[in-house]
């Protein structure tokens, strides 16, 4: 394997995450992986990179999958946004009832008090 194939797996390794935030186009791994190789009889000139299918593809089909992603991916974000926001939400009220309820308890720790001094004099 020479290092130009090494270098081809890496490329495939660091795209092959599905959950990508910027999913790449198949064709469009394929055209960095074809402009990465180090040999250089073996690289494409910039004249088949730019007859490359990726280059010369449909830009409206792209376009739309990269939309669909990004919507996906804003909506999954949202929902985990709003998913915190609850959590923030519920500790807020844990934290405030918890407040309330030992300053209650101080208050009527105090009023107990008062009353037994007053009772001794």
């Amino acid at each position: 394997m020479g290092a130009g194939s090494a270098e081809a797996a890496d490329v495939e390794e660091a795209y092959a995450d599905e959950d990508c935030c910027c999913q790449v186009l198949d064709d469009a791994k394929d055209l960095i992986k074809k402009l990465l190789v180090v040999d250089p009889d073996t690289r494409l000139t910039a004249e088949e990179a730019l007859k490359h299918r990726w280059v010369n593809a449909d830009k409206n089909e792209q376009a739309e999958h990269y939309l669909t992603y990004s919507l996906d991916g804003l909506k999954e974000f949202n929902q985990g946004r709003n998913r915190l926001k609850g959590a923030i939400k519920a500790i807020r009220y844990t934290v405030r009832e918890s407040v309330n309820r030992a300053n209650s308890n101080v208050a009527q720790d105090a009023d107990a008090a008062a009353a037994a001094v007053a009772q001794s004099e």
